[in-house]
């Protein structure tokens, strides 16, 4: 379809980058749970993935900043671009912390926590492509259940970490290095989760606009065609008594009747406002 003024259809492109830059940061750090201690090679690869993502996030601020018409409103780019680059952000503040605090041991419920945020970071990344392809909010249904399900195994997993860390853990450096850690991974689970929100409200929007042309273009033309000054009405008839505008047929009853039927009460109306 051709348009007067284009789209800067780059945004697309620029989010598709993005999140497949979360996919990696995610897998790369489920690796390094799954590998420890040896998790040397993960740490340079995420941290590859939070430099590249800080690029795409400038240069989508900056083309944001300049772009006239955007495929998405501009709320929610700026909310999709901030969050998953917040993502990548946490993922890789998180990474260092097994280097700086020289992590002996982890958590059981780490390595299922890593996977649940690989799992929201795939899903993220299914509906992120699908925005090109203008699909609706329920065609991407099994993908946001899926997010559904592993935020409610997060919020197990959690309460799970924290029943134990205080009586199983005597020293409370320990403490305090692995609650860091695990608070980390859950901003940026957290953070994967609202961007996908972040969709789900772009593409409900997305279809309510549709329905609304929709709807729009099926209303009768002839069903729009009076116009009534509120002033000159109030002062020909005073309160009480009865206005030719109640004589008017209502808009459900036009659809019962024809369009010259329609146009003689519009001229009976007409001339007696002009009295």
């Amino acid at each position: 379809m051709f348009n007067l003024l284009p789209k800067d259809e780059k945004f697309y492109e620029e989010l598709e980058q993005l999140a497949d830059r979360v996919v990696s940061a995610a897998k790369q750090f489920e690796n390094i749970v799954a590998s420890f201690p040896n998790f040397v090679g993960q740490l340079n690869s995420i941290e590859q993935d939070r430099l590249a993502a800080r690029k795409i996030f400038r240069e989508s601020l900056l083309r944001l900043d300049q772009a006239f018409i955007t495929p998405l409103d501009r709320e929610d780019i700026l909310g999709l671009i901030t969050e998953m680059y917040g993502v990548v952000d946490r993922v890789s503040e998180l990474s260092q912390r097994f280097r700086l605090y020289k992590v002996k041991d982890l958590h059981p419920t780490l390595n299922s926590q890593a996977k649940n945020l690989s799992t929201i970071a795939n899903e993220l990344d299914r509906i992120i492509h699908g925005l090109r392809k203008q699909e609706k909010l329920k065609d991407l249904k099994p993908a946001l259940d899926a997010v559904s399900g592993a935020m409610e195994l997060v919020k197990r997993d959690r309460e799970v970490f924290l029943g134990g860390l205080f009586s199983e853990i005597s020293d409370p450096l320990e403490v305090i290095k692995k609650k860091e850690i695990h608070d980390l991974l859950e901003e940026a689970i957290e953070r994967c989760e609202e961007a996908t929100e972040t969709l789900a409200r772009v593409l409900l929007k997305r279809g309510s606009s549709s329905r609304g042309r929709y709807l729009f273009r099926r209303r009768p033309y002839w069903s729009r065609r009076i116009r009534i000054c509120p002033l000159r009405h109030s002062a020909v008839y005073p309160l009480g008594e009865r206005s030719p505008v109640s004589q008017l047929p209502s808009y459900e009853h036009c659809h019962k009747r024809s369009p010259d039927e329609f146009s003689r009460a519009c001229l009976r109306l007409r001339w007696d406002l002009s009295l």
